[in-house]
């Protein structure tokens, strides 16, 4: 006998999704997030999949919202010529640093 899902549930934490109007559960077993934030969503989520035998499935997977980097302006000394040598520093001064993974 097939077993047909009948049920798709998705969790954050533990806690039943949708908790808010950014996410939406759709009956084809597809979680969409929209505006996904730092820290507000990050998190293990679970996707719990129940048949018409009543037989659950749960697989659990973890997201983590990274933001892009703002790297702060460059400074050079006032007095600065062609030829002579300088030293430029790239900072982030907000969203998260490097990873170790090339960009682009």
């Amino acid at each position: 006998m097939q077993k047909i899902v009948v049920i798709v549930q998705f969790f954050l934490e533990g806690r039943d999704l949708p908790l808010n109007q950014r996410q939406r559960v759709f009956p084809n077993g597809t979680l969409v997030i929209e505006g996904v934030q730092p820290r507000v969503d990050d998190g293990r989520y679970s996707c719990e999949v129940t048949t018409s035998q009543g037989m659950p499935a749960t697989r659990s997977f973890r997201i983590v919202v990274r933001t892009g980097p703002k790297v702060a302006s460059f400074s050079f000394k006032d007095n600065l010529h062609e030829g002579m040598l300088t030293a430029v520093t790239c900072i982030v001064d907000s969203g998260d640093g490097p990873t170790g993974k090339p960009v682009g």
